[in-house]
């Protein structure tokens, strides 16, 4: 995807006129992240009365296209390509962020096109490497990890976190707790003396966005037809979202 002239030439390939199109799509994609990391993504807002400030936000508008950025996605590829193969192909990323293509605003091509512009990046070694570099600097500042150790119950105390039970019934004190489980999962291991029975039954009411199985394969030779980074769309696109859940427009 990074030599834009073999892009082009592929896209032409599989629908006359769409590596123009391509061309003109990746250029407002591209503003779009731009304008989008200098004044959304790497700035901090006191209040939200400070994130619609007008007098920041109409100068924007000469900057980029508001219909691509707030109309359908779908719907915004679909007046310029016919291909449903290269329409998914532009905006598959959007299942990154739990959203549909078929309901996502356009703004999201950004996610397409910080994947074709700067490109995917891995770290040497594989990505063990990130969490054998975490684990060294957990434990050079003096934390005792334990792993294969499955926390059973949040333990609470005046309706804050005073520490797990562990599900061999080990009890850790604690007054800070961080996890990575859902929101809503989270909640599921609070004792009933927390309180948030109720939060915990307004969470289960919500409508989530996808997830995702994943699957790692390790192969004993080297597989000269792939790269190191490949995506591969089924091709009955449409009844696979509609399959997981998705509404399609």
């Amino acid at each position: 995807m990074h030599d834009v002239e073999a892009m082009v030439q592929q896209l032409e390939q599989v629908e006359p006129g769409a590596g123009t199109e391509y061309l003109a799509w990746l250029s407002e994609a591209r503003q779009a992240l731009v304008v989008g990391t200098d004044n959304f993504i790497a700035k901090d807002w006191k209040n939200v009365w400070e994130f619609l400030d007008l007098s920041r936000l109409l100068p924007l508008l000469g900057k980029v296209n508001p219909a691509e950025m707030l109309g359908n996605h779908h719907a915004r590829l679909a007046r310029r390509f016919k291909s449903p193969r290269i329409r998914a192909l532009l905006s598959f990323q959007d299942l990154y962020v739990g959203l549909s293509p078929y309901t996502a605003p356009g703004v999201f091509s950004l996610l397409a096109a910080t994947e074709i512009t700067d490109g995917v990046h891995y770290p040497l070694g594989g990505f063990g490497k990130v969490k054998e570099g975490l684990l060294g600097i957990a434990k050079q500042h003096g934390v005792n990890v334990r792993v294969s150790a499955r926390v059973e119950r949040i333990i609470t105390a005046n309706a804050a976190v005073a520490g797990v039970q562990l599900d061999g019934g080990e009890q850790l004190p604690t007054q800070l707790l961080i996890t990575n489980r859902d929101v809503s999962m989270a909640y599921g291991l609070c004792d009933a003396s927390s309180g948030v029975q109720q939060k915990r039954k307004q969470l289960a009411a919500k409508e989530y966005s996808a997830g995702v199985i994943a699957y790692y394969w390790c192969v004993s030779k080297r597989v000269d037809q792939l790269l190191h980074h490949n995506v591969f769309l089924s091709g009955v696109w449409v009844a696979v979202q509609q399959l997981t859940g998705f509404r399609v427009e």
